[in-house]
């Protein structure tokens, strides 16, 4: 008998951690809805105007072009370019996207 208001005392203090405990598991998602969502960086995205593009094949006519591994459409200070990975290459070949013309975009100062 000398055990039972302990029993009852840690009982007590037990259910008020639990409920603690899922209080404040239930305020995470509240706190979440209701806090500022952090600003992320982002470039800017410009429309790049496809009009008067010459076709990757046109650009890309010369033999050691034609074992390229990956090609992409990028814009460079307005300007369209084709970005070639060639095989066996490390750096990436540019051509012009408009008039055809390879350019070396790496050594442009930026």
């Amino acid at each position: 008998m000398r055990l039972m208001p302990w029993h009852r005392r840690l009982a007590i203090l037990a259910c008020v951690g639990i409920f603690s405990w899922a209080g404040s598991g239930m305020l995470h998602p509240l706190m979440s809805f209701l806090q500022e969502r952090p600003a992320t960086m982002a470039p800017r995205q410009q429309a790049l105007p496809l009009e008067g593009l010459r076709s990757p094949a046109a650009v890309l006519s010369d033999p050691v072009s034609s074992t390229f591994q990956g090609l992409r459409l990028l814009q460079v200070d307005g300007e369209p370019y084709y970005q070639a990975r060639v095989q066996g290459s490390e750096a990436p070949r540019y051509w012009h996207a408009r008039d055809g013309g390879e350019v070396d975009l790496q050594a442009r100062p930026r």
